[in-house]
């Protein structure tokens, strides 16, 4: 049974894992195209990656001992 837990655990640590390099991704574009006049300041003060509310979520699923 824990097996299974362990399984879904990599899964979600996964998956927070890549929204977050999308957010990211999402962000460093919004930046370019602010540099280049074609985003608003706004644009970037809102993007995805400025919330903060998952970089809490994404723990270490490792100990110490890797």
């Amino acid at each position: 049974m824990a097996y299974l837990e362990l399984g879904k655990v990599r899964h979600s640590s996964t998956y927070l894992r890549k929204e977050q390099e999308s957010a990211e991704k999402i962000l460093q574009v919004t930046q370019d195209r602010q540099g280049e006049g074609y985003e608003l300041p706004v644009e970037v003060d809102e993007s995805p990656a400025h919330e903060s509310a998952g970089d809490s979520a994404i723990l270490p699923t490792r100990g110490p001992g890797g």
